[in-house]
């Protein structure tokens, strides 16, 4: 497949922020076990069956155009002597979700939109690939949540701004805390993770798009 043997020249600094991002989105399945612990939030937030996502019509010309964009992106990023800027719609991230190797365990998972200058993002979790409990067995979490993302001074600052689940809105009592907590906090504090994180010069979403720009580094 293309994107496999385009992999190597793309580096772990291009994966790794579009991974965070991406899963940050999952932050929904980790509110499950939260949900699930409060015995009267269980059932009116899960779900028997898997949500159906909005249908992806990728075509091949699509999808290899946005490898060749990645390709770019990262062989100016990898040659360290400027500016490296990606911009990809939320179609080019769906496309990555549901046809590259390195998203595969997000493929059925996620789905990704860009309103303005948000990310929203739907996601369909299996609980019992988070919780130990034959209780939960057959149950989803489906739920969908606005990001306010952005990168400053070396840091990814991701921030839940709403979050639904099974169609009713999560309750204050977990949203008032959510709300204050950076989802990305732990690869800033990650050492290895950090260092990668000071090339980025800046990550805003803009008019539908997501912008990332990274400065030339080692």
């Amino acid at each position: 497949m293309a994107g496999e043997e385009r992999k190597q020249g793309r580096g772990c600094l291009f994966y790794g922020c579009l991974t965070v991002i991406i899963l940050a989105l999952i932050v929904v399945g980790v509110l499950g076990y939260g949900l699930w612990k409060a015995k009267e939030y269980a059932f009116q937030y899960t779900d028997t069956k898997p949500a159906e996502f909005p249908e992806a019509n990728v075509s091949p010309e699509m999808l290899n155009q946005t490898l060749k964009k990645l390709d770019a992106f990262s062989t100016t990023m990898n040659g360290g002597k400027e500016t490296a800027t990606l911009t990809l719609t939320a179609d080019e991230i769906n496309v990555l979700i549901n046809n590259h190797k390195d998203f595969e365990a997000l493929k059925g998972k996620v789905y990704v939109a860009f309103k303005e200058n948000t990310a929203t993002g739907k996601v369909s979790i299996p609980l019992d690939r988070l919780l130990p409990s034959r209780l939960v067995k057959g149950r989803y979490l489906n739920g969908s949540a606005t990001l306010d993302i952005s990168a400053r001074d070396g840091q990814l600052f991701i921030f839940l701004t709403s979050l639904e689940a099974n169609g009713k809105q999560v309750p204050a009592v977990f949203m008032d805390k959510i709300r204050e907590v950076n989802l990305a906090e732990n690869q800033n504090q990650d050492p290895q993770e950090a260092q990668k994180l000071k090339r980025i010069k800046s990550l805003v979403i803009k008019d539908g798009t997501m912008i990332a720009e990274v400065q030339p580094g080692s």
